[in-house]
C-alpha cells in the first residue's frame, strides 16, 4: 500500500524525530491498517527471548555493523551512527496473536541511524545501494531471532546547501511488525529488493540524494 505522507522535517534531536515520526504514522493510519480481516492471516513473531534491553542493543549493533560493511568513499567512517530501542506499545492497534499478547514487554522497536554510501556511478545507483542496505539490514534483524517489533531506518548522507555541506536525513524506511511477520524472509534474495521496498509500511528518499525506478 502506498501512503502519501509528507517528507519528515529534519530534526536536530534524534529522540524528538523518532517520536514525531511514530506519532505521524499513527495519525495517518500506518498502524491501523493492520487491523484484523478475513483475508489476511494473523501476524506472528519469533518466540520472544528474555534478553535485556542492553543485550538486545548490543546484538543489534554488532549485527547491523557487520551487514552494512565499510563506508564509501571513506572506509574509516562508521556507517552505524545510532541504535535506539523503543518498547513495543500494546496500546497501538496492531494485530497480535493471543499467545504473544502478554509478551510485549520483551519486544523492542528499533530505530537505526545509518550513513549511506556514495556510488561512483551517480545518484541512481546510490539510491539503489541505499535500498539494498535497507533490505539487508531488515532481513538480518528479522531472521536473527531477536525480539524485534517495528523497525525504522534513517539514512544520512552529506548534502550541500549553499556553501555548507552537512550530514542530513535523506532516507526513511519503516516496517511495522504486522507486515514483517507475514514476509517470506528466508526466501527473499537480492533480486527481491525492489519488491521488498514496495512492501514497506512507509518509505521516503530525498530526490537530491537519488531516485529509485
Amino acid at each position: 500500500m502506498n501512503l502519501r505522507v509528507p517528507a519528515p522535517v529534519v530534526s536536530a534531536a534524534v529522540s524528538g524525530f523518532v517520536v514525531g515520526v511514530l506519532v505521524t504514522l499513527a495519525a495517518v493510519g500506518v498502524f491501523t491498517h493492520a487491523t484484523p480481516s478475513a483475508s489476511t492471516p494473523p501476524a506472528t513473531l519469533p518466540p520472544a527471548t528474555p534478553e535485556s534491553k542492553t543485550s538486545v542493543k548490543h546484538s543489534v549493533t554488532v549485527l547491523v555493523s557487520k551487514v552494512l560493511g565499510p563506508s564509501y568513499p571513506n572506509p574509516a567512517r562508521k556507517r552505524l551512527l545510532g541504535v535506539h530501542l523503543i518498547p513495543a506499545d500494546p496500546d497501538i492497534p496492531v494485530r497480535v496473536e493471543p499467545r504473544i499478547a502478554d509478551q510485549y514487554h520483551r519486544y523492542q522497536s528499533v530505530v537505526l541511524d545509518i550513513r549511506l554510501n556514495d556510488h561512483p556511478l551517480g545518484p541512481a545507483w546510490r539510491a539503489r545501494s541505499a535500498r539494498s542496505d535497507v533490505f539487508q539490514v531488515m532481513k538480518a534483524l528479522y531472521t536473527g531471532r531477536l525480539p524485534i517489533f517495528n523497525t525504522e531506518i534513517v539514512g544520512m548522507f552529506p548534502l550541500r546547501t549553499g556553501k555548507k555541506t552537512a550530514l542530513r536525513q535523506v532516507l526513511i524506511a519503516f516496517l511495522n511488525h504486522a507486515t514483517a511477520a507475514t514476509l517470506p524472509w528466508k526466501r527473499f534474495k537480492r533480486t527481491d529488493e525492489s519488491r521488498f521496498w514496495s512492501l514497506l509500511t512507509y518509505h521516503y528518499v530525498n530526490p537530491r540524494f537519488g531516485k529509485l525506478p
